[in-house]
């Protein structure tokens, strides 16, 4: 014998099965985050008295074509491409004093084109042809502060013959012969690995300076951790021979 229901029992039975349907429906929607990957690039020096009205052209990362995302910039929010550091260097800058009146036209190297990176100018940030790194590492990565100022010899690695790098010498920089790989040994492997997730690398020059790229006990992962046994520069005075020290020896 059939069970009888009335329009009541019907209406009540068809509101509970589209419930259940939405709901099916709803779990099997793949839920997206509610930000894209990366980091806006950093805002841009905001003008006194500038004659640009606040807009926003985007509300969130998915208003944005692509992997840009919807960035605040002083009072706008606009999209922009993640922030990212390219390879190169910037041309050396010779004026030292930045013009307040200036506009940065950039912040990260993402908002340029290839080939460029956003660098300090004489007015403001911009977009910059890069100057080409040539391989290797130099034995002294960082020019000492000296109380005599010493002219350089090279500016950047275009001004060195052939596969010689412009490097610091103590007090200024100059080309030199690299090393295939950066000075010092690697530490230790760690036995914390997630602490390190995110400094893997392939060689030493994935790794900021004074960091080699070292192998682990985190199965086939090298990571990037701070070498030892590192040549430390010092001066001592005027006329005074300078000593390459390491005091990790005796």
């Amino acid at each position: 014998m059939g069970i009888m229901m009335n329009k009541g029992q019907v209406f009540l039975f068809g509101i509970l099965l589209g419930a259940l349907v939405l709901a099916l429906a709803e779990s099997l929607v793949v839920k997206r985050p509610p930000q894209k990957q990366g980091t806006c690039p950093p805002q841009r020096n905001k003008l006194a008295g500038s004659p640009f009205r606040c807009a926003s052209l985007c509300t969130n990362d998915y208003k944005c074509d692509g992997d840009k995302k919807c960035c605040l910039d002083n009072c706008h929010k606009i999209c922009k491409p993640p922030a990212k550091e390219r390879q190169g260097v910037c041309p050396t800058l010779t004026v030292t004093s930045r013009n307040s009146s200036c506009y940065d036209f950039c912040t990260s190297d993402s908002e340029c084109s290839e080939g460029s990176k956003c660098c300090e100018s004489a007015c403001g940030r911009t977009c910059t042809s890069t100057i080409k790194v040539k391989e290797g590492f130099c034995l002294q990565e960082q020019v000492l502060k000296c109380s005599a100022s010493e002219a350089n010899y090279c500016a950047s690695d275009k001004n060195c013959y052939k596969d010689e790098k412009c490097c610091p010498k103590l007090c200024r920089m100059e080309c030199q012969k690299p090393l295939t790989e950066r000075a010092g040994i690697c530490p230790p492997a760690p036995s914390n690995c997630t602490a390190f997730a995110n400094k893997v690398c392939q060689s030493d020059k994935d790794c900021e300076i004074l960091y080699k790229c070292c192998n682990t006990k985190c199965g086939n992962q090298r990571l990037c951790l701070k070498a030892v046994n590192v040549p430390t520069f010092f001066v001592f005075g005027p006329g005074i021979p300078v000593f390459p020290l390491n005091p990790n020896k005796p």
